[in-house]
């Protein structure tokens, strides 16, 4: 079973969908956030009825009760100096998951450029939010409806769009703009 490792940018994309249990089970795989990427994934964007933006408060403790994530943090003095040299160019929660991912050869879910670059240079192994999004339709044999649902909710409640380097932004683009 595959380990993977989540940095901020993701954990707000999953919780923004709602039901952050389920995917991560739908994944597959055992899946860990560093304590740093918890501390930095604090809310999404709620837009009210009256058109105003509120912030609700970003709560992973239910999937790590479930153990379907687990907290990490770097363990050792070679984990350790790797996080803080990459810390030296990354925000914490980036550094401190690549770090680990580097050291334990897990996966790196993450969406943050910077972070990728350094991981390709590191030879670590990278996913994204759209292909987290791509991997959990097929494996639930999601509708386009429901992944529809999904795209607009990542969108709206985490402020996230795949960049133009994403080989998924067109897929991504042509279902959230289908009725």
């Amino acid at each position: 079973m595959t380990d993977n490792v989540i940095d901020a940018c993701c954990m707000i994309n999953l919780c923004a969908t709602g039901e952050l249990e389920a995917w991560l089970q739908a994944l597959g795989g055992q899946w860990h956030v560093p304590k740093a990427v918890q501390s930095e994934s604090l809310y999404l964007r709620i837009e009210q009825t009256d058109g105003t933006v509120a912030r609700e408060a970003i709560s992973i403790e239910s999937a790590i009760r479930a153990n379907v994530l687990g907290l990490c943090e770097p363990v050792g003095k070679e984990e350790m100096q790797l996080y803080l040299e990459l810390a030296a160019s990354l925000d914490d929660g980036e550094a401190m998951a690549l770090a680990i991912a580097k050291s334990r050869q897990w996966l790196l879910a993450t969406d943050d450029r910077k972070a990728m670059s350094f991981a390709k240079k590191m030879n670590v192994g990278v996913i994204t939010t759209p292909e987290l999004v791509k991997h959990w339709s097929e494996q639930t044999s999601a509708s386009r409806d429901a992944i529809r649902k999904v795209l607009l909710r990542i969108q709206d409640r985490a402020r996230f769009f795949p960049n133009d380097r994403s080989p998924l932004q067109s897929w991504w683009f042509d279902i959230v703009q289908s009725q």
